[in-house]
């Protein structure tokens, strides 16, 4: 399966977009930076599968969720019912809490 020609002329203009502006404003702001730098690695990632077809190794993408989005632009979360989540997903949420607060994906 090929990728649709109106994405591939979107993607392309986009990685345009961001390759002439990457001086302006993706050094300024690391989140951004971090962002465009993921865009560029999904879509070689994608590339990849299409050229290699069914040859190639699966493909996992993983989606930030709400608290990892959080935690990455430095934003507020609110949790209601914290007690709630098993064990695991607790202990990781408890290092946000510590005087030096620690977040860690290992599943990416």
């Amino acid at each position: 399966i090929g990728i649709p020609e109106d994405l591939r002329e979107k993607m392309e203009n986009l990685l345009s977009l961001l390759k002439r502006n990457e001086k302006a404003w993706l050094r300024e702001d690391s989140a951004l930076f971090a962002e465009a730098e993921r865009i560029y690695s999904v879509w070689h990632t994608i590339l990849g599968v299409e050229t290699n077809g069914q040859n190639s190794k699966p493909v996992f993408l993983f989606k930030d969720g709400v608290v990892t989005s959080a935690v990455k632009r430095g934003q507020l979360l609110l949790i209601e019912d914290f007690d709630l989540p098993n064990q695991a997903v607790v202990e990781r949420l408890n290092s946000l809490l510590e005087p030096t607060p620690t977040f860690s994906i290992t599943e990416a």
